[in-house]
């Protein structure tokens, strides 16, 4: 009996390696659903999921593609499932700045990392949050020292 080729993109159908997009796939579907996967209690264990349309290869790489050079998949809300609306390739950079653990800062009506701010402004990431954690305004903590 033959198996039937589907997708052509793991290891099945004479091809000689899994595809990047693939690896993806399996490892967010491991690290929600199996427990002992090392990262399970940071996703699976905190009850995120893969919705139903992602349990299936072929319909996840229609919705997301080949994963550009230097990118990794990336939740958009980190309390969120997998999902298509969710979902985006992410350079490390947004990577960095969309984690669960960043500080969140409203300068001019726009939310920035302290790192972002500390970019934007100027002024060093370990002085902004030593004047925040003073108190200071926001406005008083982006101004450089002279």
């Amino acid at each position: 009996m033959s198996r039937q080729k589907t997708h052509g993109q793991s290891n099945g159908g004479g091809r000689s390696q899994v595809t990047r997009a693939y690896q993806v796939w399996q490892h967010i579907r491991q690290r929600c659903r199996r427990e002992a996967a090392s990262d399970y209690h940071w996703y699976g264990g905190r009850g995120i999921k893969v919705c139903e349309r992602w349990q299936r290869f072929e319909n996840f790489y229609a919705d997301m593609g080949d994963p550009p050079a230097g990118m990794s998949i990336d939740r958009i809300d980190n309390d969120g499932d997998y999902t298509p609306a969710n979902c985006r390739w992410a350079t490390p950079q947004m990577q960095a700045n969309n984690r669960r653990s960043n500080r969140i800062i409203h300068y001019q009506d726009t939310p920035y990392t302290v790192m972002e701010l500390s970019r934007l402004t100027g002024v060093n990431r370990r002085t902004l949050v030593a004047r925040l954690d003073k108190g200071w305004s926001v406005n008083a903590a982006v101004i450089p020292a002279h």
